[in-house]
């Protein structure tokens, strides 16, 4: 039927009869629009609300033809518990559900519907445009993609399952009103590592990032979510994982570990990590590392991986050094030697959503890349830890020229036609909180504004400056992002 209602909404569009059947969701009706996308037993499908037809949903129906008593229902349940537990963190870079419900068919299979949001681009899309016309994200708008599922993926990285504290409820895998209480991720029934229950996404990459009409990165498809901490103890829970992998984590975008999973792995939610520098990677360059060795120096894409083998090209197109080297951190081959999301985060922790938009629905679509990326991960450096020395001020300002400084700043908000929430939010930020901070903030801040009015210094060095401090600085960040939001007024 779903293969038929496929063919009829490419062939027929002109018969809204044919073309636009409907479906009931708890007692609401929606109306197909056209299929979106298939694989395995499930298809996704554009619809709208029958009474409200501008209102546009992503239909996830997944088919399971063996009722509750196989791997689909699993993996279908799997999926919705996500949805559910990373609802809490009411964060908007992890997709949610609206409504869903499983059916039972005359057949004895079930069907459940997923009713989600509606994406009309993902970063893969983006992608694609960038390579099929010859044109290269501004490094901005990569830096605000990453950070944006950086903040997704922080918030699957530091769950905590309700009931670990004391008088805490338990968590949704053990409490489902469409099952019986168990807990089916039975590829992380190994030993957990930890008392925290962090989880892992497992298949990062653009076509999981869809981007909103905002310009935030939504993570998106969480089948493959799963435990993250697990220790394989024998051969038959390596061989699990192995399969689960080669199932659910796509494989340019696959960490090595899980390739051909060791009988005593420690896994990790470095794995994440791992697809992240493949995700950066492939916004700079159109192709995650090692499906471009494959398609330049046909690599076998296996060994490519398990051995870590992949190239920054000569050709930066633009990009700095800096970011090349959160790429390099991210694809180490040692889980161990990667950094955590921690380390990646810091200085972006009170970053406001404001300031990860873009400015155009076309945004994310630049003809040249500029250098903006933090300074700690350095070409010079060995290491990927954040925790470097503060970054040096040439020029050491007067008390009265700092005094100074912070005037100017404050009258150039004053006079600006700036939008009331960004006044506000520099004010509240960073004027206001000046006098309190120590005096090597002063100075940096100082140096920034004489920069900036003075017009010495092009704003997008700027911005690369303050987020480099804010990198190589611990604690900063709470008035360094309205220092940042104070450049970007200009």
């Amino acid at each position: 039927m779903d293969l038929l209602f496929s063919v009829l909404t490419k062939c027929l569009p002109c018969f809204p009869d044919l073309s636009s059947p409907s479906v009931t969701i708890n007692g609401t009706k929606y109306r197909i629009l056209r299929l979106l996308g298939e694989g395995g037993f499930s298809y996704v499908y554009l619809v709208s609300q029958k009474n409200n037809p501008n209102n546009l949903y992503a239909l996830k129906k997944i088919r399971c033809p063996y009722g509750g008593n196989d791997a689909t229902f699993t993996n279908a349940m799997r999926e919705i518990r996500s949805y559910h537990r990373f609802a809490e963190s009411r964060t908007p870079y992890i997709i949610h559900t609206i409504d869903e419900s499983v059916v039972n068919e005359n057949d004895g299979s079930r069907t459940f519907y997923i009713l989600l949001p509606y994406f009309e681009r993902s970063l893969q899309d983006v992608i694609n445009f960038n390579v099929l016309n010859s044109v290269t994200m501004e490094e901005e708008e990569v830096l605000k993609i990453f950070i944006g599922v950086l903040r997704g993926v922080q918030a699957m990285h530091k769950y905590q399952r309700r009931g670990t504290s004391a008088g805490a409820e338990t968590d949704d895998d053990e409490h489902d009103i469409m099952l019986p209480d168990n807990d089916d991720d039975s590829i992380a029934e190994a030993t957990e590592l930890s008392e925290l229950c962090p989880f892992a996404h497992r298949d990062i990459k653009p076509a999981n990032v869809m981007l909103s009409a905002e310009g935030l990165p939504v993570l998106v498809d969480l089948g493959s979510c799963s435990k993250a901490r697990v220790n394989i103890e024998n051969r038959q829970q390596a061989l699990i994982l192995t399969e689960f992998a080669q199932e659910h984590c796509t494989l340019p975008y696959r960490a090595p570990e899980l390739l051909d999973v060791a009988s005593n792995a420690e896994i990790t939610e470095s794995t994440d990590i791992w697809s992240l520098g493949c995700l950066l990677y492939s916004c700079c360059f159109g192709f995650s590392p090692f499906e471009k060795l494959e398609i330049e120096q046909g690599a076998n894409l296996n060994l490519a991986i398990s051995q870590g083998k992949y190239e920054i090209p000569n050709d930066l197109r633009g990009f700095s050094p800096e970011l090349m080297e959160i790429i390099k951190s991210c694809l180490k081959l040692d889980h161990k030697e990667r950094p955590n999301r921690g380390e990646l985060m810091e200085g972006w922790n009170d970053c406001p959503d404001i300031m990860l938009q873009s400015n155009s629905s076309s945004a994310s679509v630049g003809s040249r890349s500029k250098r903006r990326t933090p300074r700690a991960f350095s070409a010079n450096s060995s290491q990927s830890s954040v925790s470097q020395e503060p970054v040096v001020v040439a020029r050491v300002f007067t008390a009265d020229e700092l005094r100074q400084a912070k005037k100017d700043a404050e009258d150039y908000v004053d006079s600006g036609s700036f939008k009331p929430e960004e006044k506000t939010f520099v004010v509240d930020r960073l004027i206001n909180v000046f006098d309190t901070l120590e005096e090597k903030h002063q100075q940096f801040v100082a140096k920034i504004v004489d920069g900036l009015l003075k017009k010495q210094t092009k704003p997008a060095q700027l911005k690369t400056e303050v987020l480099a401090y804010m990198m190589a600085n611990s604690g900063v960040s709470s008035w360094a992002v309205g220092l940042r939001k104070f450049v970007e007024m200009q």
